[in-house]
This record gives structure tokens, sequence and C-alpha cells, in this order.
């Protein structure tokens, strides 16, 4: 669409049986980045490139660490023309013309179900990627927070948990001086109790002084939290 709601050009993408998209990104030149899945006996991760006049220009198809259930949740352009896309498959960097520059796996765990669908986002040439992910030992997912660089070193990865029970990460966001914040569902303690919005601020800085790998809980210096089943929103002391 133009600024004015004109319908400007329409593709569909049509690649197997089902096809989702389920992140969109467009680039300095107005090129247009689409990524999500192509079912093909079970899920496969697929990135799209169409030009700004709707023209497809390539289609990449990657399976990576989830196989049988792969997608594409996250997509950026960067300024220098490269494209990161993120999602249950890994971190994978392109260049414009659609090939593979290096491809990160995350190395653990995650979960495959239909609403876990990682986030990405970007800051001065580093990338930041919530996911859920179940910690060592245990069966039920945990916020699970983690930093790359351009070149796809990991540079800090942090996980919380309220309590053993499941955790859903909704949103990430980036403020301008070093602040990551995530939010979603955390499991209030018992089925009586029901589940919490929890709200997580990690220090840039501080994730970076610590150990690349690292449980945090309120006594870490990395992070805030704030709990919306703890706090007293109106002031009526309940």
């Amino acid at each position: 669409y133009n600024y004015d709601g004109d319908l400007l050009w329409e593709q569909t993408f049509d690649h197997s049986r089902t096809d989702k998209a389920l992140a969109l990104a467009v680039d300095s030149l107005g090129a247009v980045y689409v990524g999500g899945y192509a079912d093909q006996s079970g899920w496969r991760a697929i990135l799209v490139k169409y030009t700004h006049d709707g023209i497809l220009q390539w289609d990449h198809v990657f399976v990576g660490q989830a196989s049988g259930r792969s997608m594409i949740s996250g997509v950026l352009c960067e300024p220098d023309g490269y494209i990161y896309a993120a999602g249950n498959v890994g971190l994978i960097k392109f260049d414009s013309s659609g090939d593979t520059l290096w491809y990160r796996p995350y190395g653990e765990n995650i979960w495959y179900y239909d609403f876990n669908y990682p986030l990405l986002a970007g800051h001065s040439g580093n990338f930041y990627i919530a996911l859920n992910s179940p910690l060592p030992g245990q069966s039920t997912a945990s916020y699970s927070v983690r930093s790359y660089s351009s070149g796809g070193a990991l540079r800090w990865l942090r996980r919380y948990q309220q309590d053993p029970g499941a955790h859903d990460i909704r949103a990430l966001a980036l403020d301008s001086i070093g602040g990551v914040f995530v939010s979603g569902k955390a499991f209030g303690g018992s089925p009586l109790t029901g589940d919490d919005a929890v709200t997580i601020k990690y220090s840039e800085t501080e994730c970076l002084d610590m150990d690349s790998d690292s449980w945090c809980d309120a006594d870490d210096n990395c992070v805030e939290i704030w709990n919306m089943a703890q706090t007293d929103l109106d002031g009526d002391g309940v």
C-alpha cells in the first residue's frame, strides 16, 4: 500500500501445501523480506525476498536445528545490506543475494510448540534473541535471552524462571542506553494462583561482566523484575 491506502502490489507465495508468514522487514532500497515456514512433510524455515515492486527475487529454505518443525519468526535488515533471520532453527546471516554467511544454532533444547516464536531485535551491530527453553535438568520452559555480535559470536546468555512451570516470552524491546527488555507469562507457583505477567530488564553492561551463560534472578545486577501479580498498580494496598 502507499500512504493513502492504495494497493500497489500483491504477491502470494505458494511453496507447499501450507505456507505461513511470521516476520517482515524492509531494507533501505525498499526490498521486502518475509520469513516463516513452508509445510513439506514437516515445517521448513523459509526466507523470501521481493523487490520494492513486488517481484520475487529468491527464496531460501532452511532446516537447521529444529528438524521437522523449523521456522523463521524474526527478520532484521541492517544498513550494511546484511539480513539476519532468527527462529527455532537458530540465527542466520544472509547477504542480499540470499547466500548464507553464517549459521548459529542455539545449542540447547527449545520448545517447538506452535506459539513459541523466537523474537529478534538489533542495536549497534549486536543482536538479541528471546525464546522459551528449559533449564538444564528441567522439562518446563524458562525465559532465555541471548546476544550475538555481527560476526556470530555469542556475547551472553541469560535464563529466568520464577517458579518451576511453563514460561512464555511474548515481547522483546531495546532502549538506546543498553537496556534489554522481555515480557511474557510466568507460572505463578501453583495451578490455584495461575500465571503472572512478568517483565524483565537486563543491563547490557552488567551482562557483559558476567559469565556467558548465567542463571539470573532478582539478586543479580543484570536484571530488574516487574511482576504484575506482585505490584500494587492502583495504590490501594492490594
